[in-house]
């Protein structure tokens, strides 16, 4: 995930910013996202290839655990490691620098839009519009961040301060599961486009159940109100 958020300021700073060594950036910007890819490639290797023997894990996992429920004793739990020094010195340091690369790119982009608008190169207008679209792109980061920032910070406090709560860590699973249908509601909201489409296709799908209901509704009163013709029949 963070590798994509990274991505994503990076390409607004390479469509938006105008800078001396934009061409430098444009040949090193491949290099620069491989560079990437093949780092987060080799942090997982090694989590992989320091899976502990899974019976003496779960004992252990389990003497330091309360009382848990029979059913958690009989479930295949799965345990990837039994020292969380390596996992949490990776996760400290991809996610400081991560920050500091999207910050840099905020600032980039911050700073190369303000000295477009005052040396005339961009317009008031186009100003609006890149000031709008940066604050719903800081918005539509922020908020599936924040759904899986709680959940993490709750589960390192857990671990650190051997501290255990079946609720609690219930409720940050939960949480982090979501996370993609969160971002998906932020992206068509946010952004208006994506709006307008989809409201479109409901729109259009209630006006058609709407034409289908009223045509039957007309069919049914045209057959109610066909009138009667009683048979005459020949005297003689």
């Amino acid at each position: 995930m963070c590798l994509s958020i990274i991505a994503l300021f990076e390409n607004r700073f390479f469509v938006i910013c105008s800078m001396r060594g934009n061409f430098i950036w444009e040949k090193f910007r491949p290099f620069w996202l491989i560079i990437h890819y093949i780092g987060v490639i080799l942090i997982v290797i090694p989590l992989g290839m320091n899976v502990p023997n899974q019976e003496i894990a779960l004992k252990q996992v389990f003497l330091r655990l309360p009382c848990l429920h029979p059913q958690i004793y009989e479930a295949p739990i799965f345990v990837m490691t039994d020292d969380i020094t390596y996992p949490f010195i990776v996760c400290f340091s991809s996610t400081t620098f991560s920050v500091l690369e999207i910050v840099t790119f905020c600032l980039s982009l911050t700073w190369s839009i303000l000295k477009q608008l005052k040396s005339g190169k961009m317009s008031r207008k186009t100003f609006e519009m890149q000031k709008r679209f940066f604050i719903a792109l800081l918005i539509q980061v922020g908020v599936p961040f924040f759904v899986i920032l709680f959940p993490f910070l709750y589960c390192a406090r857990s671990v650190l301060f051997n501290y255990y709560n079946q609720a609690y860590m219930n409720c940050a699973i939960i949480t982090w599961s979501i996370h993609g249908v969160v971002s998906t509601i932020a992206m068509v909201f946010i952004h208006q486009p994506y709006r307008i489409v989809i409201l479109g296709v409901f729109r259009r799908r209630t006006h058609i159940v709407s034409n289908e209901s009223s045509q039957r509704s007309l069919g049914v009163a045209r057959t109610t109100q066909q009138p009667s013709i009683a048979p005459v029949h020949n005297l003689v």
